[in-house]
């Protein structure tokens, strides 16, 4: 395989465009983390609540089209383990404190867990009913 085979115009024209692409939806995204930590300084929330709040807000208004974000969430969302080593490792170096409060760590995951569950089921079957209601109206 010679080099025109690797390089060839076509790959590398590829290559540019999704870089570029990559780039557009990182700075999308990153743009929306930094005006949320700016705007923290005045709304008692974390920054990044209120930037990932901002930003479920401009997809939903369409103000932001998914596309734009979809190459860099894929990257995001293929090397998501890796941002669970931290906390893997601070489990680790706090051991001793994590055994000793085992049980109610344990007890709080199950009940958030539950609570979580029921909530997005309520939620679930209240839209379900609000919109055969709403069905309903229509077809009278």
């Amino acid at each position: 395989m010679n080099r025109s085979e690797i390089f060839t115009r076509e790959k590398i024209k590829y290559f540019l465009r999704y870089t570029f692409f990559l780039m557009v939806s990182f700075a999308i995204i990153y743009g929306f983390l930094l005006s949320g930590r700016y705007l923290s300084r005045w709304i008692p929330l974390p920054g990044s609540l209120i930037g990932l709040l901002s930003l479920f807000l401009a997809l939903e208004c369409r103000i932001i089209k998914l596309e734009w974000l979809q190459p860099s969430g894929r990257l995001i969302l293929f090397y998501m383990a890796l941002f669970f080593i931290p906390a893997a490792v601070g489990i680790v170096q706090y051991r001793d404190f994590v055994m000793d409060n085992a049980v109610i760590i344990t007890v709080t995951v199950v009940l958030g867990i539950i609570v979580n569950i029921a909530t997005v089921g309520y939620t679930f079957e209240y839209l379900a009913r609000k919109k055969e209601h709403k069905k309903q109206e229509i077809s009278k």
